[in-house]
């Protein structure tokens, strides 16, 4: 997150809000997520919660609220390297490729998501203003403004 484009602006911009400032400190705990079990994982990933949002409305802590975390899931996801080539086999999809995005994403920042678009021969971007992590429950009328005619148009 830190490395993120733009993030710090983000940061700066809801430093004020209490629900905000508490999830940035629960995220950046010098001893890191609760790791030690399901219960505690899904109680940190909770209190950090509001940085996925661009607000956090009655809407959004509905979202944060469906689901659980699979703790196993999240270790080997982040202890998994990307295979040798990635951007290599990425850049030989010949299909459009629309990738959409949260303009105020705390969780990847928007500079990621931009660089993904560009690995496709056929890629596009599209971020949506107002919005976090989750464009289609922050922004559901935008993002099918964004995302029907890419689909529509498209064999």
């Amino acid at each position: 997150m830190r490395s993120a484009m733009g993030s710090e602006l983000v940061v700066i911009a809801r430093e004020s809000q209490s629900a905000w400032s508490d999830a940035v400190r629960h995220f950046w705990n010098p001893t890191g997520a609760d790791l030690s079990d399901e219960t505690a994982f899904n109680a940190w990933q909770q209190a950090c919660a509001p940085m996925g949002y661009a607000a956090w409305t009655a809407t959004e802590q509905k979202h944060a609220q469906l689901g659980k975390f699979c703790l196993a899931a999240a270790q080997a996801f982040f202890s998994v390297q990307p295979p040798g080539d990635l951007a290599g086999r990425l850049a030989a999809v010949k299909a459009p490729t629309l990738v959409l995005g949260g303009a105020q994403d705390c969780l990847t920042g928007v500079r990621p998501v931009k660089a993904l678009a560009r690995l496709f021969p056929n890629g596009d971007v599209v971020l949506i203003d107002q919005c976090g992590h989750y464009p289609w429950v922050e922004r559901p009328a935008e993002f099918r403004r964004a995302a029907e005619p890419f689909l529509g148009g498209h064999d």
